[in-house]
């Protein structure tokens, strides 16, 4: 697994720098292909609209000039900053001061008030419990686990407030002591018989899906990327070896919009 995972890494920057590429793709296309099939019967023009110069020399040393600039300047302010310092330390060489607060924006707090005097103020639970409802999700959980005693009903309940415990951190014990009539061993029950990570996936799955097709292109376009709106590191992209994700996003990503990449690895659902 470790020699895969070193050699889906090498693939990857290889990818990116295009020493390989893929036959048929866009994004990872052969890089002859980026440049218009013209490109040197009219290499004058093109150049000339690119602001280049045609000898390399010229724009070697061009470029050698600008880096050696902007280098020279870096060195100059560096040492003048109040808010950089860099000194021999385990930690690290450099150390940036905490920038100040920026002030609030002028109408954050009217916007605010706007939301929350038209549609006041909602819980995180009825936002997966409407996610749920809308996209049919609980229902893979069967498929995945193969059936059990419990009805629909009370299973749909149990796994909305196990998902809720661990997605929001709150955890089990606590969820137990609300007043909807579940004790804390029904849900642990619930959690080591039907919550696997392959149902918590499909879940995952069937939501991101529904949230693409339901979002606007107009708005959003056309890809499937997406940002996280709780500032959680959740990264995910079309045509990408590797995608990175948080568990506790995986399963309270009703609450916001995370990144997607639709397969064959899923990441947090919105």
């Amino acid at each position: 697994m470790v020699y895969e995972v070193v050699a889906s890494q090498a693939l990857r920057d290889q990818l990116k720098c295009k020493e390989i590429w893929v036959v048929g793709a866009d994004k990872w296309r052969n890089p002859d292909e980026d440049l218009p099939q013209d490109f040197e019967a009219r290499r004058a023009e093109n150049y000339r609209e690119l602001r280049k110069p045609l000898d390399a020399v010229v724009f070697v040393d061009e470029l050698r000039e600008q880096m050696t600039t902007e280098l020279t300047l870096l060195n100059d302010k560096m040492p003048r900053l109040s808010w950089l310092d860099i000194a021999e330390r385990k930690s690290g060489a450099i150390r940036l001061t905490a920038a100040e607060a920026q002030p609030e924006p002028r109408n954050l707090r009217r916007v605010k008030a706007e939301v929350q005097r038209r549609w006041g103020i909602v819980p995180l639970i009825d936002m997966l419990k409407e996610a749920v409802l809308r996209t049919g999700c609980l229902d893979a959980v069967t498929s995945v686990s193969g059936g059990g005693s419990l009805s629909p009903e009370v299973l749909a309940e149990r796994l909305l407030l196990v998902i809720y415990a661990y997605g929001t951190n709150t955890g089990i014990k606590a969820v137990a002591s609300g007043g909807h009539g579940h004790t804390e061993d029904e849900l642990r029950y619930v959690r080591r018989r039907y919550l696997s990570a392959e149902s918590a996936r499909a879940i995952a799955v069937q939501i991101a899906n529904a949230t693409f097709a339901a979002r606007s292109a107009e708005l959003w376009g056309q890809g499937s990327t997406a940002v996280a709106s709780d500032s959680t590191h959740v990264r995910a992209y079309d045509q990408n070896l590797f995608t990175e994700w948080h568990s506790r996003s995986a399963v309270a990503g009703c609450s916001s919009t995370g990144t997607w990449r639709r397969s064959p690895w899923p990441s947090t659902p919105s």
